[in-house]
């Protein structure tokens, strides 16, 4: 997993919003005029949110009891989807490196086909098109974060990819279960494990996350997938005149390239390092 590049200002934040606002008809008393009318309150929690990414205390936000009753109007903005904020979307898109979004950064499992609201709409519906409120992610992600915020005990329950630091040694771990005597199939199997070192300051955030989106259990469901794929892989590497002696190190070359794009700890990479390294990978490849 790895850090997303933050949308940046310029331009400020609130040029995309009023954009938006615009976007939409305007009636005496409809969603515009109201939004209109709370600009001032408006460009001031813009400011507290981004404040609260530089300064790393998100936690401490608290909902709008002024804005809240223009719930409804706020979720127009991004339902709406007008052209102002199709621009915003492709523009928090444009400013990751290249890959990174091949995969959803908070499962690193399917495509990115959505945004996650990371301060949740229903609660900060004020923030419903603030580019620093758009996470890119998958529909499953989406759904099961739901409106997760904050814990019993006031912890952010889920990572926030714009500012969080990820570390960057590996802590998924994979174990692969080698077949009983005249069988085939290898088991694969997922855990989170501890870096020697790392604090559990940085660590319980990284548990919570992997708690809420299922992450172990969608990895070990997808598993075999990936690793009928990893065999292909070497098997097609041989078959076109690839030396025996070097496959080991095709396959490590592929967790280097992975590791790359989506950090130390992504479940591919893993898998593809405990292949390389088990010693009946030529009975598994069949040559």
């Amino acid at each position: 997993m790895k850090t997303l590049q933050a949308p940046s200002s310029p331009p400020p934040f609130m040029d995309s919003f009023i954009a938006i606002r615009d976007s939409m008809q305007f009636t005496p008393n409809g969603p515009r005029a109201r939004l209109t009318g709370r600009h001032r309150a408006i460009t001031t929690r813009y400011a507290v949110l981004e404040d609260s990414v530089a300064l790393n205390t998100l936690s401490t936000i608290t909902p709008s009891t002024y804005l809240s009753p223009l719930k409804d109007d706020f979720e127009v903005t991004y339902t709406g989807n007008s052209q102002a904020l199709r621009t915003l979307k492709k523009r928090i898109r444009g400013v990751q490196a290249a890959g990174v979004l091949t995969v959803c950064p908070m499962c690193k499992i399917s495509l990115p086909r959505t945004f996650d609201h990371y301060f949740p709409l229903g609660t900060f519906p004020e923030f419903a098109v603030h580019p620093l409120n758009l996470v890119p992610s998958c529909n499953t992600c989406n759904s099961k974060k739901l409106e997760a915020w904050l814990n019993e005990n006031g912890d952010r329950i889920c990572l926030y990819f714009y500012s969080d630091s990820v570390p960057q040694v590996p802590f998924i771990r994979c174990a692969l279960t080698l077949p009983q005597l005249g069988g085939h199939n290898v088991g694969v199997t997922f855990l989170l494990e501890r870096p020697v070192g790392l604090r559990l300051a940085r660590w319980d955030p990284i548990v919570r996350h992997f708690t809420r989106l299922g992450l172990i259990d969608r990895y070990n469901e997808i598993g075999n997938d990936e690793l009928s794929e990893v065999f292909s892989s070497a098997r097609d590497f041989l078959d076109n005149g690839g030396p025996r002696r070097r496959v080991r190190g095709f396959i490590r070359s592929a967790a280097v390239r992975f590791a790359d794009v989506h950090g130390a700890s992504y479940w591919r990479t893993e898998l593809r390092r405990q292949v390389a390294m088990s010693p009946a990978l030529f009975t598994w490849l069949g040559r």
